[in-house]
């Protein structure tokens, strides 16, 4: 589970955003064949609306959002799994550029 901490007049794009929109908020897992992921990176319902930037509806996140992915660990010797997630963030007259941070998960 990833938390996102949104600061207030500023938003978090979905992972899935009409074509010639933002960026899209995307997850990547480093697996190392360690476990296995189980479906794709699940998010919160959000907010659909006519976006000022892009002039079209986007689904994006106010405030806070948490993302879910479902593993399966192939064995039970304690894992960490590294990931990275690339977002961008706007108000409603602008956009911060594009952003990658690492991720830590430590499974016990």
């Amino acid at each position: 589970m990833a938390k996102a901490a949104i600061e207030k007049g500023w938003h978090l794009y979905s992972q899935t955003v009409p074509e010639e929109g933002p960026l899209p908020t995307k997850f990547s897992f480093d697996g190392k064949g360690e476990y296995l992921k189980k479906g794709n990176t699940k998010e919160e319902e959000g907010h659909v609306v006519n976006d000022p930037i892009y002039g079209m509806k986007i689904k994006y996140f106010e405030n806070k959002t948490i993302f879910k992915q479902r593993i399966k660990i192939k064995d039970k010797a304690p894992k960490q799994i590294n990931a990275n997630v690339e977002f961008m963030a706007c108000d409603d007259s602008k956009c911060l550029p594009p952003k990658q941070v690492e991720l830590l998960f430590k499974i016990k």
